[in-house]
């Protein structure tokens, strides 16, 4: 029996696209493992787009939430860097710094420059930094060191040198600040008696005391002070002077009489001549010849009480005269 020839398809049944049709009365039946496929792939999309609809819903309403919430700040207290020693032990100083700054303090930039503001206010401090940490406000600033204390009536104020590292400082231009008199431990401060002028009212900013007997004094007990930090830190001989009389500057009472005089704490009479910086003009021994001879007896003796009845440094010389009498 002859086979019959199978007839060729044509050419356009075989394009991909192209499906031929089924016998007539005949429909092919549907892959089950195809139509779960499918079936699969629909669903997962199906998920995908409900899950990414649920997270942006999710974020909206969590960020509706969190902007209807009161505004929450973290806090923080204030820390004190690099203190100077005589800082480090005033604690009735630092309770002012404190008070200043306030307490329990956010911890934003907004902070830090509210507060820099604040303690540059005060006339302890200067060159005032102040930073925003995780836990803590943290300030560095300069400090200025009090000298000489004064008194008027029932009032007492503490006096400071303004030196080069100061915001304050001018060139060519001697500067003092005035500042309320606190308890500070370890630093010798001389009281100014005998002035003329009367102690500047800070107004809202740190005042500045522009009398030549206050000035020249004030400068005369920080060469002193630098001094003793180079030749007898542990036995400084500020510790052994207790009041420098200006009654007589510039001559005012006596021209004769020494413009400038140191009391000792045992009253021992020190005659430092004119005024800082004006021996020239009086023709007395300079400013450096006077400090040498003064301590070079006071090295030489380890004090100054109970060895002469006075010291006069308007002359120049080696040892003071006048032993005490027996």
């Amino acid at each position: 029996m002859a086979k019959r020839k199978r007839k060729q398809s044509s050419w356009w049944s075989r394009l991909p696209f192209f499906k031929p049709r089924s016998p007539k009365g005949r429909r092919r039946k549907p892959d089950p493992t195809v139509t779960a496929r499918r079936i699969w792939t629909v669903l997962r999309i199906v998920a995908v787009v409900v899950i990414l609809g649920g997270l942006a819903f999710g974020f909206v309403r969590l960020d509706r939430y969190v902007r209807s919430l009161p505004d929450l700040q973290r806090w923080g207290h204030l820390e004190l860097y690099g203190l100077p020693p005589w800082v480090r032990t005033s604690p009735a100083l630092q309770e002012v710094i404190r008070q200043a700054a306030g307490t329990n303090l956010p911890l934003v930039e907004e902070t830090a420059e509210a507060i820099g503001r604040r303690l540059e206010a005060l006339p302890w401090m200067y060159n005032v930094y102040v930073q925003t940490g995780s836990q803590t406000v943290k300030v560095r600033a300069g400090y200025r060191r009090p000298r000489a204390l004064v008194r008027r009536g029932e009032e007492s104020w503490h006096l400071a040198w303004v030196g080069p590292s100061d915001v304050l400082y001018t060139p060519h231009q001697r500067r003092v600040v005035v500042m309320p008199a606190l308890t500070i431990e370890g630093i010798p401060l001389v009281e100014i008696t005998g002035f003329a002028s009367r102690p500047p009212r800070p107004q809202g900013a740190v005042a500045l005391w522009e009398a030549e007997e206050i000035i020249s004094t004030v400068e005369l007990l920080t060469t002193l002070g630098r001094m003793d930090e180079l030749n007898c830190p542990d036995q400084p001989l500020l510790d052994h002077i207790a009041r420098i009389d200006v009654a007589n500057f510039n001559g005012r009472k006596d021209p004769k009489q020494s413009h400038i005089v140191v009391y000792t704490t045992g009253g021992t009479e020190i005659r430092w001549g004119a005024a800082f910086g004006q021996a020239a003009t009086y023709s007395e021994s300079t400013e450096q010849e006077k400090i040498a001879s003064l301590y070079t007896f006071y090295k030489k003796h380890g004090r100054i009480d109970g060895t002469v009845k006075y010291i006069d440094l308007r002359i120049a010389q080696i040892l003071p005269p006048r032993p005490l009498e027996p």
